[in-house]
């Protein structure tokens, strides 16, 4: 059985994704909203078959939802003509993160904790930053050089031990092997 389309049914969920749509700048909700409208269409397309082709490959599930997510948002910022502005690709992934471990929770394979959303978002952004060429590496040197010499020290000692390396793209990219193109 397939979740209703846009109304998650666990409360951190909801939170989750509440908390993302608040921090949309209010000029760019409305082309935020059909972003998020054309991404549900097509996860629940052909009765949500892409979703569960996506959700369903072998492997840790929390870095399939955030390879389908970043896959999506690909799918849409190819389908728009490139212009998909970006400050948009990294919630609207979320929200489509949030979409699909509901529909895994609803199929009964995982439990949505808050550990499960902090995971599944690292797994998310990591696969976004991907998307738009921004490696781990890439993104550590860009802090570093933010705040000055050096690098930031991160709260949990080791910032690659909460920030998963997605399997390295071949020369095609995450964008050209998109979900069920």
């Amino acid at each position: 059985m397939l979740p209703v389309q846009g109304q998650d049914t666990n409360p951190i969920l909801q939170k989750t994704e509440q908390g993302i749509q608040q921090k949309v700048p209010q000029n760019l909700q409305d082309q935020f909203q059909k972003v998020i409208t054309a991404g549900q269409t097509i996860m629940y397309s052909g009765n949500g078959k892409l979703i569960a082709q996506q959700l369903n490959k072998p492997g840790d599930v929390l870095q399939n939802v955030g390879e389908g997510a970043a896959k999506l948002v690909g799918k849409l910022f190819q389908q728009s003509g490139h212009q998909l502005p970006v400050s948009l690709a990294a919630p609207a992934a979320i929200i489509f993160m949030c979409e699909a471990l509901d529909y895994l929770e609803q199929s009964g394979k995982i439990q949505v904790t808050n550990d499960v959303v902090a995971k599944a978002t690292q797994d998310t952004s990591a696969y976004v930053l991907q998307l738009f060429g921004v490696s781990q590496d890439k993104l550590h040197q860009i802090i570093a050089n933010a705040h000055g010499e050096g690098a930031v020290p991160h709260p949990a000692g080791n910032p690659a031990a909460n920030i998963p390396n997605p399997p390295q793209p071949s020369q095609s990219g995450i964008l050209t092997s998109s979900m069920g193109s």
